[in-house]
This record gives C-alpha cells, sequence and structure tokens, in this order.
C-alpha cells in the first residue's frame, strides 16, 4: 500500500492540539504550479523546489530532534518519492524516515507509444509507460467502465488510464519536491493515476508540498 505522510500529519496536528523501466528527465516546466522556489540554472534533477528552511540542508539522523512538528523533507531525486528520503518531523519532536530504496528503485520509464491514451486497450502485462503529462497504466476495467474495443465482452477489458494532472502544476518529468515551499493550497499534482507509487502531491495548507493518494485507475 501506498504510503501516505499527508495521513501522518494529520495525526500529528491532532495529537498536539510498476512497470517496465527508462527516462531521460529534462528540466524543463511550465507554469509555477505554486512553487515559490523553483529549480536552479544547470540543475539535472527532475524533481522542482527546494526544501523549506524547516529542513536541514542534508538528511537528519532518524531519531535527532527537529522542532517544525509535521514537516516533511526529502532528500534524493528520484523521480518516484517511495525511492528517495522523506523524513518526517514527530510528535515527540524526533525525526523519523522511510523510503530510498525497494524494488524499481531507482526509477525509469519507458515511453508510450504516440497513440496512447486514457481508454487505449492493452493487454495484461503491458505495464506502465509514460506520456509528456505523467504516467500511462494497463488496467483491468472489468469491474469498470467498458471500452469500444472491448464489444462489452470479457476478456478484453484492459484499456490504459492515463495522468493529466492540473494546468497549475509543474510539467512532467518535472515534480515538486516534498517539503519545497508552494503557495496554492490544496493544489493536487497527480502524475499516476493508478499508484500506488509515489507520484501523487499536494500542496498543504502550511505551505509546503506533501505526497497524496492518487485517484483510482480510470474509475474502476
Amino acid at each position: 500500500m501506498k504510503r501516505s505522510w499527508s495521513l501522518l500529519i494529520l495525526s500529528s496536528l491532532s495529537a498536539l492540539g510498476c512497470g517496465g523501466k527508462e527516462q531521460s528527465a529534462s528540466n524543463s516546466s511550465s507554469g509555477d504550479g505554486g512553487i515559490t522556489n523553483d529549480k536552479q540554472p544547470g540543475s539535472t534533477s527532475p524533481l522542482v523546489g527546494n526544501l523549506v528552511a524547516a529542513c536541514p540542508s542534508v538528511p537528519p539522523t532518524e531519531g535527532s530532534s527537529c522542532t517544525a512538528l509535521a514537516q516533511l523533507c526529502e532528500y534524493g531525486d528520484d523521480l518516484d518519492s517511495a525511492c528517495n528520503q522523506v523524513f518526517n518531523c514527530n510528535p515527540n519532536g524526533t525525526w523519523g524516515g522511510e523510503g530510498g530504496s525497494g524494488p524499481g528503485c531507482p526509477t525509469s520509464l519507458k515511453t508510450c507509444a504516440s497513440d496512447i491514451t486514457s481508454s487505449t486497450t492493452c493487454s495484461a502485462g503491458d505495464g506502465v509507460c509514460q506520456t509528456s503529462l505523467g504516467l500511462c497504466t494497463c488496467f483491468d476495467h472489468t469491474f469498470g467502465p467498458t471500452h469500444a474495443a472491448d464489444s462489452g465482452a470479457p476478456p478484453d477489458t484492459f484499456a490504459y488510464s492515463c495522468a493529466s494532472p492540473d494546468s497549475a502544476c509543474p510539467a512532467w518529468p518535472n515534480r515538486p519536491r516534498i517539503g519545497s515551499a508552494c503557495s496554492q493550497a490544496d493544489l493536487q499534482c497527480d502524475y499516476d493515476p493508478c499508484g500506488p507509487n509515489g507520484f501523487a502531491f499536494q500542496c498543504g495548507s502550511d505551505g509546503f508540498w506533501t505526497d497524496a493518494f492518487s485517484s483510482n485507475c480510470g474509475g474502476g
């Protein structure tokens, strides 16, 4: 199950009152996506934004003290936040972290064929690819909507679900760094409608990016 620091943030405040792989990341982005600290000139990282001042300049030691409770800080440059180290300032005032390695890390993604869009039929095992907007995943729609090529009958019920993030979001393959500053509260940027990988982000009310839940695959 995809981790969600968003739920951890809420509980903290309450306590106190894929598939195939091949990628070449570009450094361009469109719009500011609520970003107040943009990519630095010459940066080769696909991630957009500098960590806020409450985040240490280097990954903290787990269990070391912190004061900005519920602050999240991401270290690493993988497209999938689950492949980077993400630290949280816990309710007890110490840093805790997770991620940084695991199956599929580091992340790279093959490019989708030019004719692939949401609802394009596919075959089981076709997996994940990317477009200029984000990820497309071949998904079993047996219990969701049928598609024209299915003729309304199984077993041909597999179709792609493709990302369509808000136009205010950084343009893929750039995406927000968790813990970097943002200004458009509640802006959600979901680059993978099929999850559970770490490609969905939200501008929190505290003024920094957090991770978020991906939407359901194709409504299925």
